[in-house]
């Protein structure tokens, strides 16, 4: 290998990204990626095997490209493998040691993971070189946009549906589907293709344009799930990047712009001295009673403090489930903990809820000057202690309404994830524990 090369990889950084290399004529001859781009490229230094050494004798440059992670860099890798064909990377036709995404053609498009190319009705996007890393950025996906895995029509809804990864419709032979339902199913399987094949950006451009649409119509809880798809990408793939909107910021950036606003509003709705520095909000997940559990997330200092998130496992038992004793019970086993107490305890929930956290929460004196609410998502009401009826939240300042609706998802997105964890352990032990 020359000393250009020999000079860039010891330069190079100890990031994600991905690499090529190029012959004598610029042309790229081998792609690759790497979690850590100096320790993955200073291999080739020292390697004997065949295709590096013959890689090594016709190497003339090397660049490479940093990525936030390796999900990032998977994908960049498979679109640049597509696009140029390397002569030293595996033949992507035939090669078993690749991965390729493929989309059938079913009415409802499934999503699988295959090494070959045999349906020539389906959709293949790739390929990919690590098995893995594809899987965990499909199941990260399906979060965001639901789509069906059943080889075969049922009776009632699969377990998929129940929580929330399949949208129930389109392989539930009990029940009709609308043109619609189809047009947004099939709108999810194109954003998952996009994202896989490296449009992402593009991806959220359309859906920013959209909230500035619906900001304008005044629809401002569509907006809200959108900044919340928006976000959701983001976690998946961690840029960084500032993107604002009509609504001010809708985007990770919105809380860091609107703060000082959001805790001001907050701190005259709740009538409290000063500005709140310490905000929790609980929410309780299960199906029909099984397998319940709390959570309880952490607004503190001007930021998610996701060390101080808490997890309860339910133990209330009773034939019919009864969400108001579940959140009772955590309530209870909160009240018992030495953590410092928030300047504003808020609850998922309607005026059940919102008397259960009262009763428990105003009767310890270790919260006296923590003040109540509950957030009723169905019907977008916040109540308060201080209120004789519930506020709507479409009356508050739109930043302080998004900033709550925030608060509420990230606790039922805490909980929901907790709840997979129980019940998948509870059906592979056999056993509730």
């Amino acid at each position: 290998m020359n000393k250009i090369i020999e000079q860039k990889i010891q330069k190079s950084p100890e990031s994600c990204g991905v690499y090529k290399f190029f012959d004598q004529n610029n042309k790229i001859i081998y792609i690759g990626k790497a979690s850590n781009l100096k320790k993955r490229l200073r291999s080739y230094l020292n390697s004997n095997n065949y295709k590096n050494s013959n890689l090594n004798k016709e190497a003339r440059n090397l660049t490479y490209e940093i990525t936030h992670n390796e999900a990032e860099a998977l994908i960049l890798e498979s679109r640049l493998i597509k696009k140029y064909e390397p002569k030293f990377n595996v033949l992507l036709k035939d090669s078993s040691s690749y991965f390729f995404v493929e989309i059938n053609n079913d009415i409802f498009p499934k999503i699988f993971i295959v090494r070959q190319k045999k349906n020539p009705m389906s959709l293949y996007i790739g390929p990919f070189t690590n098995g893995t890393i594809l899987r965990n950025i499909l199941v990260a996906l399906r979060k965001i946009f639901p789509y069906c895995t059943c080889k075969r029509m049922h009776k009632g809804s699969c377990f998929n549906a129940k929580i929330n990864l399949c949208p129930g419709y389109c392989c539930n032979n009990t029940i009709s589907f609308t043109n619609y339902q189809r047009r947004e199913y099939l709108k999810n399987i194109k954003n998952i293709q996009n994202i896989l094949e490296g449009n992402i950006e593009k991806i959220k451009h359309t859906f920013e344009q959209e909230i500035k649409k619906l900001v304008a119509r005044e629809e401002f809880e569509q907006a809200a799930k959108i900044r919340d798809t928006i976000l959701a990408l983001d976690n998946i793939f961690e840029h960084k990047t500032i993107v604002s909107h009509n609504i001010g910021n809708v985007h990770n950036n919105f809380l860091i712009l609107k703060q000082n606003e959001i805790l001001q509003s907050l701190k005259k709705i709740f009538g409290l001295s000063n500005i709140p520095h310490r905000i929790e909000m609980y929410d309780i997940s299960n199906i029909s009673g099984d397998y319940a559990v709390g959570s309880m997330i952490v607004y503190h200092n001007n930021k998610f403090d996701k060390n101080e998130y808490r997890r309860f496992k339910i133990r209330y038992t009773n034939e019919t489930p009864n969400d108001p004793l579940m959140l009772k019970e955590v309530l209870l086993r909160r009240s018992k903990q030495k953590w410092e107490p928030p300047d504003i305890l808020l609850v998922d929930g309607g005026k059940a809820q919102f008397n259960i956290a009262k009763q428990i929460i105003q009767n310890n004196k270790n919260f006296k000057n923590t003040k109540i609410g509950a957030l009723a998502k169905g019907k977008q009401n916040l109540f308060i202690d201080n209120s004789l009826k519930p506020i709507a939240l479409k009356q508050l300042p739109l930043e302080t309404k998004l900033f709550l609706m925030s608060l509420q998802d990230e606790a039922h997105r805490f909980a929901v994830s907790y709840y997979h964890i129980v019940y998948r352990k509870r059906n592979l032990e056999g056993k509730v524990y």
